[in-house]
This record gives C-alpha cells, structure tokens and sequence, in this order.
C-alpha cells in the first residue's frame, strides 16, 4: 500500500499533503492504522521547535537580520566566489545545528539563503538549500546535534569530548564533499 501511494504521487500531479492525508484515511479505513497509533505516531514536540523555528525566521527576516546577515556573509566569502558562500553557509548551519534541531535551522537559515540567491545571480538556490539541508542535517561534532547521537552515548561510554575529537574529521569530510558535489551540480545543471 505504501510503495502505491509514493508512486502515485508525483505522477498524479496531488499535492504531497493532500496525498499524504489521502493516504492515512485510507490506512485507518482499512484498519492497518488506529487513531491511537496515528496520533501517538505525531511528535508534538517537534511540530512546536519548528513551528518557533519557522516564526522565528519570519521575525528575522521582518526586521531585517536575515537581510544583514546575508549581506555580511556575502562580504566574508564573495572573495572567494561560488566555493566561499557553500562554505560559509555550511559552517553556519552546522554550528546551528550543534545548539538546535535541524529542522529549526533550516527554517532560520531558509529566508537568508534566499536573500542570498537574490543578491547574486551566480548563486543558484537549488545548490543553497542542498548545501543548507545537508549540512544542517549533520552535526557529528557534538552529542547534541542529533538524538542519535544522545542515544548512544550511555551505552557507549561517549563523552562529550570523544564526539568533538572525532566528529571534526567527519565533519570536515562531510563539508568537502557536500560543497564540491554542490558545485558540481551547480555547473552540470546551470539555471
């Protein structure tokens, strides 16, 4: 049933809510899911860190901190072109994403990246957000970065520090090849 519904949704032309919503009436109807199951599946906290995230980002962007951040970062790394902004940003959503949840740092970031895009038209915003969303999503440097992360760590004996020591090699790696495979793209798939 499910590997129906992902094939029919893009070839459909349904939106992804609405398909997805679809979806779920149709698991509870035929009883695969219960109301129990579909509501105790819903992290509601989760859904409250990004709906903050999210106002949080609007709020920036109304005062005029995503405009001035945007243009500083711009500053620090349109010296060093295309290769300069990916890194910048890079760097910026990890040490987000270390203190917050990843999603929240994609939905703060988000308004600035397309500040940036609109500034300097060598800056494609595909490449922006994949840079953003793989970056974000890879905080290996603390235990905080991801849940994973602090679920392991008891277990393993982690301390804080063996996250700092190991996760920056990791972390540096990641970044290289995230920003070069964005470039890649960036020049294999012009605008």
């Amino acid at each position: 049933v499910l590997l129906i519904g992902l094939a029919s949704i893009p070839s459909s032309g349904v939106k992804l809510e609405t398909g997805g919503l679809f979806f779920l009436l149709v698991l509870l109807c035929i009883r695969a899911l219960t109301v129990e199951q579909l509501f105790a599946a819903i992290k509601f906290d989760i859904l409250l860190i990004v709906a903050g995230a999210l106002a949080m980002g609007e709020a920036l962007q109304c005062t005029g901190i995503v405009n001035y951040l945007a243009n500083t970062l711009m500053g620090l790394a349109e010296p060093f072109g295309v290769f300069g902004v990916l890194i910048v940003l890079y760097i910026l959503a990890v040490f987000m994403s270390m203190f917050i949840n990843n999603g929240a740092t994609v939905a703060i970031i988000g308004p600035m990246i397309m500040s940036m895009a609109e500034k300097d038209q060598d800056l494609d915003l595909k490449v922006l957000t994949w840079t953003l969303t793989y970056a974000a999503g890879s905080c290996f440097m603390t235990p905080l970065g991801y849940q994973t992360n602090l679920m392991v760590m008891p277990d393993g004996k982690y301390t804080f520090f063996d996250f700092a020591r190991f996760g920056v090699a990791v972390q540096a790696t990641h970044m290289v090849f995230a920003v070069v495979f964005a470039a890649m793209y960036m020049k294999i798939f012009p605008n």
